[in-house]
């Protein structure tokens, strides 16, 4: 996956990524289990989690307020 994207075949990549990794790395969902899921970030020792919501722009403040702490 690494090799791949360092080549710049995306698509190769994208292909090599576990779905496990993604699931581990990012953060899905309802915003309540998202809410729970950056917890287990935090738990886990980050102390400053940065986001990038992807959502339509009229839910964002609703999502922002979902997550904050």
């Amino acid at each position: 996956m690494v090799e791949a994207w360092r080549a710049g075949d995306r698509q190769r990549a994208r292909e090599a990524a576990p779905e496990e990794l993604i699931r581990e790395i990012f953060i899905f969902g309802e915003p309540e289990e998202q809410q729970l899921r950056l917890g287990e970030f935090v738990e886990g020792g980050i102390t400053t989690p940065v986001l990038t919501p992807i959502c339509p722009p009229e839910q964002l403040p609703a999502l922002i307020d979902a997550l904050a702490p």
